[in-house]
Order: structure tokens, then sequence, then C-alpha cells
């Protein structure tokens, strides 16, 4: 799976002042919303659509489009869950399956604490919703499954 970095004078602008020391917490949350709204319409921009039936619009006939995957969403908690909101603004139909994870500090081995997926996943693609994967040692260190 490619990793695409969000190089957008936006989005760099945005985490600068979410990185800042002085930056309170309701501006935080903000910004983590305004984000995660960049991040998501990057990260959906390959998502496949279908055609559906023919709609009218006020200048005349139009063939309508959808999503063809199912999608899901993985917040890895608790970090991932202020991203949720965001990425269902988006995605309003997503499925969400929460996770808990933390790396043990002396071995730095991902501890799994807490898993909601669903024996039976019927999704097509799915997104894992962390803003602290910049390693992503927590997810790669251990294989979670149901």
């Amino acid at each position: 799976m490619p990793v695409h970095v969000l190089n957008h004078p936006l989005g760099l602008h945005k985490l600068s002042i979410l990185r800042d020391r002085k930056t309170k917490p309701v501006q935080f949350r903000q910004l983590i919303d305004e984000i995660t709204l960049l991040l998501a319409c990057r990260a959906t921009s390959s998502l496949d659509l279908v055609e559906t039936k023919p709609i009218e619009t006020p200048l005349g006939s139009t063939q309508g489009l959808k999503l063809k995957d199912k999608v899901g969403l993985f917040p890895i908690m608790r970090a991932g869950n202020g991203m949720v909101h965001s990425m269902l603004t988006v995605l309003p139909m997503a499925r969400v399956h929460h996770l808990g994870l933390y790396r043990e500090k002396s071995t730095l081995l991902p501890v799994e604490y807490y898993n909601k997926l669903p024996a039976d996943c019927s999704l097509d693609i799915g997104f894992v919703i962390d803003p602290m994967i910049a390693t992503a040692g927590t997810a790669i260190g251990k294989n979670i499954s149901r």
C-alpha cells in the first residue's frame, strides 16, 4: 500500500500551529478536524465509483455516481478517536471499528488492550486512523485479527 505524505500548504500551516505548545485545547481539537478533512480528501481520492440511475439537474440529465466500495474506519484509541468525526463527515456511510493499542515502554512491542473488529468483516477498504502513526511501529509489530 503506498504511503502519501500531506504536503499541502494548508496542512503544513495547520500542523505547525497544532504542534505549538501554546496552542489551547479548543484550537487543538479544531485543527485536528481541519487537518483530518484534508487527509480524508487525499486518502479517498482513488476510491472507485460506479454509475447509478440517470438524474435530473436544473440544467438537464446526467448519470449519477456513487462509491463502489464499502468503507470502514479503524481508529486506534484514544488518539484516533479525535479524527473519526471528520472522517465520518466525508464518509458518513463508513462502519467504525475501534482498536486499542499501545507500545510497551521497555520492549517497544505493541500491546492490544481493546479489539472491536467484527468476526466477519464485509468491507472493501479500511482506513486506519491514528495521528501518531509516524513510524507505524505499533501496527506493524502486531498482527491484528479477530
